[in-house]
């Protein structure tokens, strides 16, 4: 298959297509840049020729030559984001159709952006909760090491083990389904973490089903897309569920309560949302509410965290000292003549 591309001052020309991956930082910076331009009047091809020239990024760059090359031959935003090397998930795609049917696609790129930046930046709040106690403690053992020589090769042992724990365990949650499934259950029923991991499922949730329900796209169709937007495989399952329920004639407040994953706030927005006829505007107040819950509950754990690396450390340094000097004291006991 090939791709036209762009080169500056030409006409397009034919390279060959492959797939390639684009950062989500890059998709939601292109989202926003495209939604501004056509707020402000401008074509489709001149702003995304406008935003070529500012892109740094060979991939983004290839993709918006890509995209502009397919609009000015004749193509939809959406046939061309369809065929772009780069993938977009349906959901994304199915927002830009339905922008283009109705007219408002600077409207729902603007609102996609916003749910775009609002899953990075509790994407990015969690990841950092995570990622700085490993970091002090694999710092830690690795002084320890330094300063207790003796202590090298069970400090070391200890790191290659855990690292290769933490490895296998992310593999097979990526890997595989049912593995995933049954971490993410059992993640949802660990005291603090698992309220921030539902409160995160429920705040995508409800962005994604703002944006859905702003655009027309029917609930049905917008239950199918959902699967996979909640980053838990929990509510990813709710999600099929619901769209179950909805087929077979059920509203949207009984399919969501017939799910058994969401709580009775969820439901009550809900309820209020469908009487009066603003479901999105509901959802969107829905989205805030638990992302501030979320931005609470890790700054809650971001403030104990140091305390309980100092105990583990203490409890573990602790052990290793024992275990170091109790085989000292056993090779002098096992001395000729003692």
């Amino acid at each position: 298959m090939k791709r036209a591309e762009t080169p500056a001052g030409g006409a397009c020309r034919q390279t060959s297509a492959r797939p390639e991956t684009m950062r989500e930082r890059d998709i939601a910076n292109f989202t926003r840049q495209l939604a501004t331009m056509l707020k402000a009047g401008l074509p489709m091809s001149c702003a995304l020729e406008t935003m070529s020239r500012g892109q740094g990024s060979m991939i983004v760059n290839r993709m918006l030559t890509d995209i502009r090359c397919k609009i000015e031959g004749g193509s939809s935003l959406f046939a061309a984001l369809e065929t772009c090397p780069v993938p977009f998930d349906p959901f994304y795609l199915q927002i830009v159709r339905a922008g283009e049917q109705t007219g408002t696609l600077d409207i729902l790129l603007g609102r996609l952006a916003s749910q775009l930046e609002c899953t990075l930046a509790l994407k990015g709040r969690i990841k950092s909760m995570l990622y700085h106690p490993a970091l002090t403690i694999i710092v830690a053992l690795g002084m320890i090491a330094i300063v207790f020589p003796g202590l090298f090769f069970p400090v070391t042992l200890f790191l290659a083990i855990l690292i290769a724990s933490t490895w296998g365990f992310f593999s097979a949650r990526k890997t595989s389904r049912d593995f995933r499934m049954g971490v993410d259950r059992l993640l949802l029923d660990i005291p603090v973490f698992g309220k921030v991991a539902r409160d995160n499922a429920i705040a995508r949730w409800s962005r994604s089903m703002s944006t859905a329900y702003f655009s027309g796209m029917p609930l049905i169709e917008t239950m199918g897309l959902l699967d996979g937007v909640t980053g838990n495989h929990v509510y990813d399952r709710a999600c099929r569920h619901i769209q179950s329920a909805l087929e077979h004639g059920d509203t949207l407040f009984q399919a969501v309560r017939a799910a058994r994953v969401f709580p009775e706030m969820v439901l009550q927005t809900i309820t209020v949302g469908e009487s009066t006829g603003k479901l999105d505007s509901a959802l969107d107040k829905l989205a805030e509410y638990h992302e501030r819950e979320v931005d609470l509950r890790i700054a809650t754990i971001t403030s104990l965290i140091p305390r309980l690396i100092i105990i583990v450390l203490g409890i573990l340094i602790g052990f290793l000292l024992i275990s170091f000097y109790s085989g000292r004291a056993t090779s002098v006991l096992d001395l000729p003549g003692l």
